[in-house]
């Protein structure tokens, strides 16, 4: 026995039987804090830009932020 469908109801599942044949899996979560260490590395890139601090004081702060962002310190 064949199913019949509407012909809109069977656009809709053609369609979605092309968005299965047609993507891949999303990508996993940002770790949690990863907005955090992100505006971390903004406001550093900003000082770093304006001659505020140099590249080594900037990627020892970064390091030591981030790790404490994301190590819950």
């Amino acid at each position: 026995m064949k199913l019949v469908v509407e012909p809109e109801l069977a656009q809709v599942f053609d369609y979605i039987d092309w968005v299965a044949d047609n993507s891949s899996q999303m990508d996993p979560p940002d770790p949690v804090g990863a907005p955090e260490v992100t505006a971390v590395l903004r406001e550093l890139y900003d000082l770093l830009l304006f001659g505020k601090i140099t590249p080594e004081q900037a990627a020892v702060e970064f390091r030591e932020r981030a790790n404490a962002i994301l190590g819950g310190k």
